[in-house]
């Protein structure tokens, strides 16, 4: 081989690392922008799910304080039950009360109403019984009239 011939032949390899270096270089730079876009990508999908993560956190702390006011509405109607219960119970204790109170006024007024009978019997039985008296008496003398009158 000469000296030409050795020449060329290093021109030719130099020329092939060269374009193998240029294709190499090339295919670097192409998966540089894969990987750049991809990254580009799945910083996009962090961010929409960041966004509804945060979109949830809010939901959460909104159900939360939901649950939260209804705990606490449930604890003010059991307070409201237990109180109605206790009035119920009192109104029914005073019902029980003027129920046996009205039972006694009722036994009274039998009782009066007997009384009065027996004394408006006995009443008229001493009127008969004076009437009576005084019909049997003889008139006596220098009296005017032994008569009673009826008023």
């Amino acid at each position: 081989m000469t000296r030409d011939d050795e020449v060329a032949a290093l021109q030719k390899a130099i020329n092939r690392i060269a374009f193998n270096l240029k294709d190499m270089l090339s295919k670097a730079v192409n998966i540089t922008n894969s990987v750049t876009t991809v990254t580009s990508n799945v910083a996009l999908a962090s961010q929409g799910v960041m966004a509804i993560a945060d979109v949830q956190k809010k939901a959460i702390e909104e159900t939360a304080a939901t649950i939260e006011k209804i705990d606490n509405s449930i604890s003010q109607v059991a307070l409201s039950v237990e109180s109605l219960s206790e009035s119920a119970t009192e109104t029914s204790s005073a019902v029980l009360q003027m129920s046996s109170s009205i039972e006694k006024v009722d036994e009274n007024t039998n009782v009066f109403s007997e009384t009065a009978h027996e004394t408006a019997s006995s009443i008229e039985e001493m009127v008969s019984t004076i009437k009576s008296i005084a019909e049997s008496l003889e008139p006596c003398p220098g009296l005017q009239s032994n008569r009673v009158v009826d008023r």
